[in-house]
């Protein structure tokens, strides 16, 4: 019978993890009863391509991914195939993708326990760091909203690459199957999954410098040099899997429309307003209130702004503390180097569409739950001698922090029940969104409140007069309203601003089919067909005005086109039966 000093850990270490996904349960369970929200209707609800995952597979390694990807700007194939699967097994029922949400992030939870039980090296600070990161606010934006999985699977694959890293000697290829072969796979599924993955090498070399075998040996060169030197050929493995899929990426993988973002200023605006930017991720990390899914981004007037030379300040305070802490702390160093390092791909050095947003935070922030726990049993350690004591005194405030957390979590939440209650919560904190106030307005026009839908697209269109999807969303207002006149004129200006809106297209060919204004119909349907040619309504409308012109020849070319896009459509093939008897009566 095994002693009871030996079962006593594994009883506990139970304990700990029955804990954690209690808190994850606990924190996100009112979550499954959101539905879907944001950019979840391009990549999945709206995605037409979303029943067809054997496309989506053969589309994989080239650009036509993007075809299928829905608003995925990116090249993430692993996030998209997911959704993919998702919608194969329960089709769009939300909960069901809630749910998967749910079971990354608890899952990514024990990862961090994990980790941190090898950082440092203490099953209790361990299981706070897992506490916090388990109910975190600032994380509800990457949890609730289901597009935006990617940070979770990125994370899903990161940590056990690390992990399988950290567990791995200093052996040759053969012996060290898990370094040479597992990280490797491991992190290029991470990096498929989100590109600021980039940064594990990084992670890695950061981890060998300060924590491998470094107990007590202070800031020992020769030890440092020795131990990468023996690791040489794995960081070379790293790189190339880097390098590859960074020319992958921005070659073939690139997705053209990514040229197209706004421009959130210069590089040299970029990089002396960088200390300020970072501030902001530090405040959201330290004090997550008034969270915000749309913040409006943008530079100061001089780099002496307060904000600016605050987290200029703030910046140096924390590279200068990780370096003299070291001495005293290695796992409070490595920390902040985690958070700044993972930090990196957001600082917009490289634009990005949305220079701040939280869901950036979701690998960032376990720097910061790493460095909680021990910063905590630091400061104890001056005053009391006693373990015993030292936990009790622990526990306290740290129950008081998760406590706090997970009700502001369980808070914010049902703000993410649906896109109404998402930008009505958005607008109020910033009313200069143009997502915010595009996205309220959309959820409006899906209420029916017509006259509240068109109110918000104006303030956008008074604050953004070159937007053309505002036009766009206020002639659907007027469509609605019957004022087709009122329509057919934002619709118009919409393509004067993005001659390739398809929609606003689409739209005005039905208006011209309704008033029987056939060569305008036409004219907008071949625009559509031209744009994205597997709209199967266009070609059956298009079809309509040839028809009607007495093209008919025309017109079952195109209800042949909806046959093959929609072979079920029984309308199309009775029209090409009618046209055909009628092509023999005339003798055409």
């Amino acid at each position: 019978m095994p002693a009871k000093g030996t079962n006593e850990p594994v009883m506990l270490r139970s304990l700990y993890l029955f804990l954690l996904v209690l808190l994850c349960l606990v924190t996100y369970y009112n979550s499954l009863s959101n539905g879907f929200v944001y950019d979840d209707y391009g990549t999945i609800v709206e995605n037409k391509y979303i029943d067809q995952p054997g496309r989506l597979f053969a589309s994989l390694f080239d650009s036509s991914y993007f075809k299928y990807a829905g608003l995925e700007a990116s090249y993430r194939p692993v996030s998209t195939l997911s959704y993919f699967l998702i919608h194969a097994v329960v089709g769009l029922n939300p909960l069901y993708y809630h749910l998967v949400s749910l079971i990354l992030h608890t899952f990514n939870t024990l990862l961090v326990y994990q980790l941190a039980t090898f950082v440092l090296r203490q099953r209790l600070p361990a299981l706070i760091a897992g506490m916090l990161f388990a109910s975190h606010p600032v994380l509800t934006e990457a949890i609730n909203c289901i597009s935006f999985n990617d940070d979770l699977l990125m994370t899903v694959f990161f940590l056990p690459a690390l992990i399988c890293h950290v567990r791995s000697g200093t052996g040759r290829f053969l012996t060290n199957f898990n370094l040479y072969v597992v990280c490797p796979v491991l992190y290029l599924l991470s990096l498929l999954s989100k590109e600021m993955a980039i940064m594990y090498p990084a992670i890695v070399l950061l981890y060998d410098l300060m924590l491998r075998d470094a107990d007590g040996d202070g800031w020992n060169l020769k030890k440092r040099f020795s131990i990468l030197k023996s690791r040489f050929q794995f960081y070379t493995g790293l790189v190339l899997v880097s390098l590859v899929y960074l020319i992958l990426r921005f070659g073939a993988l690139y997705n053209p429309g990514e040229a197209s973002k706004a421009s959130a200023g210069s590089l040299v605006e970029r990089i002396i307003f960088l200390p300020g930017h970072i501030l902001k991720y530090i405040v959201l990390t330290l004090y997550p209130a008034d969270l915000n899914a749309d913040y409006v981004y943008a530079y100061p007037d001089s780099f002496f702004d307060l904000h600016n030379l605050m987290g200029l300040f703030v910046v140096l305070a924390l590279v200068v503390s990780a370096f003299f802490v070291y001495r005293f702390s290695k796992e409070i160093s490595f920390s902040i180097g985690w958070f700044l390092i993972t930090l990196f791909p957001v600082y917009n050095l490289i634009e990005i569409y949305h220079p701040l947003a939280e869901r950036y935070l979701y690998l960032p922030i376990i720097g910061f739950c790493l460095a909680v726990p021990t910063a905590i049993n630091a400061a104890l350690k001056w005053r009391f001698t006693r373990h015993a004591a030292i936990i009790r005194v622990t526990l306290l405030p740290v129950v008081v922090i998760v406590a706090i957390y997970s009700y502001a979590t369980i808070q914010r939440n049902p703000v993410w029940q649906s896109n109404y209650s998402l930008w009505s919560d958005t607008v109020q904190k910033s009313p200069d969104s143009l997502v915010a106030r595009g996205g309220l307005g959309m959820a409006y026009l899906e209420k029916g409140m017509l006259e509240d839908a068109a109110r918000q697209f104006k303030l956008t269109i008074e604050r953004y007069p070159d937007h053309h999807k505002s036009y766009y969303n206020l002639g659907l207002v007027h469509y609605r309203q019957g004022d087709l006149k009122k329509a057919v004129a934002l619709f118009n200006r919409s393509i004067a601003l993005d001659p390739n809106s398809v929609r606003a297209h689409y739209n005005l060919g039905t208006i011209y089919l309704q008033q029987q204004m056939w060569d305008l119909a036409i004219r907008h349907y071949v625009k559509v067909n031209e744009l994205d040619p597997e709209i199967a309504t266009a070609h059956f409308n298009l079809g309509l005005a040839y028809a009607n012109q007495g093209k008919l020849e025309s017109a079952v070319s195109e209800w042949e086109i909806v046959l093959k896009l929609d072979p079920r459509n029984a309308i199309a093939r009775n029209n090409i039966l009618k046209a055909q008897k009628m092509m023999e009566q005339t003798g055409e």
